[in-house]
């Protein structure tokens, strides 16, 4: 079986998602500013944006939206997961600005990630 191609440009899929019968693999991509997951084939997409401090090796972690196709399926939490391993695998701490983060992320994965949260 051949490895998924990445989509065509302008199929409004992101770089490294694939179809899958019919469907968008659901598979979470680095961006600049963004960790996003596509949804499905129509390319709606959550994603969690963040700002990096270089000097203080800190990613404020500010925002996180899931549209509703993606409600429900745990998008937010698996972004957020993707979000705290890679500051984990970096060597980066979180500053967890986002409110979704820091009242209900944290909450329920305090002690898997609450270590990598900043002390300011």
């Amino acid at each position: 079986r051949a490895p998924p191609r990445a989509p065509p440009r302008g199929s409004g899929m992101a770089a490294g998602a694939a179809e899958v019968g019919g469907e968008a693999a659901e598979e979470i991509v680095l961006r600049d500013d963004r960790f996003a997951l596509v949804l499905d084939s129509e390319g709606h997409e959550g994603f969690v944006e963040f700002r990096v401090d270089k000097e203080k090796g800190i990613m404020d972690l500010f925002h996180t939206f899931v549209p509703e196709e993606g409600r429900g399926r745990n998008v937010a939490g698996r972004l957020c997961t993707a979000a705290f391993e890679h500051c984990r695998e970096h060597g980066l701490k979180v500053r967890p600005t986002c409110s979704y983060i820091r009242d209900n992320f944290l909450k329920k994965n305090g002690e898997k990630f609450g270590a990598l949260v900043a002390a300011e």
